[in-house]
């Protein structure tokens, strides 16, 4: 729910756009893998805030995103693997930054802070690079490189994302 500013309205103003908002993770399998690393309970969630800002014009003639958010969270590896642990409610950080390479061509960057929560394997921090193409306000397409660093102690978790997403 944004609560105050405009990201790319508000180009006189200092002030980002401010959001808070709620995500509900849910896991079927609790009594698999998620208990054997330490998780507690199937189901969590997370509180956030985010502080998102659009600059016009300030690379080159492109327009760029920037946004920092802070999340409460008791879920693991992001909500794939239950929630709570060893570790009770941590706060993490994440943030994006992008250009646009033309109006409906974004290439951007993501990092995300796990919680580490887990009796084993350490938690990663996640990141990815993406570029998302929106021909019409109905029809969007992501590709992006992911990593989500070392998951239910499989290694490493990386590799290519393809999205696409069309509304009615």
């Amino acid at each position: 729910m944004r609560i105050v500013g405009d990201a790319v309205y508000d180009q006189d103003r200092w002030l980002p756009q401010i959001a808070l908002g709620a995500n509900y993770h849910s896991t079927a399998d609790i009594g698999g893998i998620p208990k054997a690393l330490g998780a507690s309970r199937a189901s969590g969630y997370d509180l956030y805030a985010a502080a998102t800002k659009v600059f016009l014009g300030a690379l080159c003639g492109r327009n760029v995103l920037v946004d920092a958010t802070v999340t409460s969270s008791d879920v693991n590896q992001l909500g794939l693997l239950g929630a709570g642990g060893a570790v009770g409610r941590t706060w993490r950080a994440s943030g994006t930054g992008g250009v646009w390479l033309a109006d409906r061509v974004l290439v951007a960057a993501e990092y995300r802070a796990k919680r580490g929560a887990l009796q084993a394997p350490v938690e990663g921090d996640a990141h990815d690079v993406f570029i998302a193409f929106a021909p019409s306000k109905h029809l969007s397409i992501v590709a992006a490189y992911v990593d989500l660093g070392p998951a239910a102690g499989q290694g490493l978790e990386r590799g290519p994302y393809l999205s696409l997403s069309g509304t009615f």
